[in-house]
């Protein structure tokens, strides 16, 4: 019994010992993913940094010729909010110069009826135009107004749970409106 009761001590001791390797691995893990989201996050405001810097760095960016005023969002190929967006710039290509993307938020809208839209979130729009740009684009769609809050609220939501950016997201209005509303 006494060699029974010793191995079973050793077990016990070997559990143990293993049970605390796994929550050691396991925080290790927790903090590699938090360190390798701070990375990607870094990486994307360096990439914009540069763009930014690329677009207005120059002493003569005053110069340019102006742009044309925001029409609020716009369906695809639509692309009346900067008129030097393409549907190639949104692609990646190997050219020197690196392009703002046109589009910082998408958000794929089924108005219901059989009836879709995209709401488009500018990169130069903050949270204090979403108002603007989702009653331009109820306006545009002839969509009642009362589903602007909700959708405003959800516009804020995903930019905020947003892990990078330009993002496309898909979305019912009627189920906005429910959960938002």
């Amino acid at each position: 019994a006494s060699c029974s009761e010793d191995e079973d001590s050793e077990h016990a001791d070997k559990l143990l010992r293993c049970e605390a390797r796994i929550n050691e691995l396991t925080r290790a893990l927790e903090r590699s993913r938090l360190v390798e989201r701070q990375a990607l996050e870094r990486a994307q405001e360096y990439r914009t940094s540069l763009a930014l810097y690329r677009e207005f760095g120059h002493e003569d960016f005053l110069h340019a010729a102006p742009r044309s005023s925001y029409d609020g969002a716009f369906e695809i190929g639509d692309r009346q909010g900067s008129p030097n967006c393409s549907f190639e710039d949104e692609i990646d290509s190997p050219s020197a110069e690196v392009d703002l993307p046109c589009t910082l938020m998408a958000i794929n809208l089924d108005l219901g009826s059989g009836k879709t839209a995209i709401l488009r979130v500018a990169p130069w729009h903050t949270r204090s135009d979403f108002e603007q740009v989702v009653s331009e684009f109820l306006a545009e769609h002839k969509v009642k107004p009362v589903f602007g809050p909700p959708l405003i609220r959800y516009l804020e939501q995903v930019e905020e749970e947003a892990f990078s950016f330009p993002l496309t997201v898909e979305a019912n209005l009627g189920a906005l409106y429910s959960q938002y509303g």
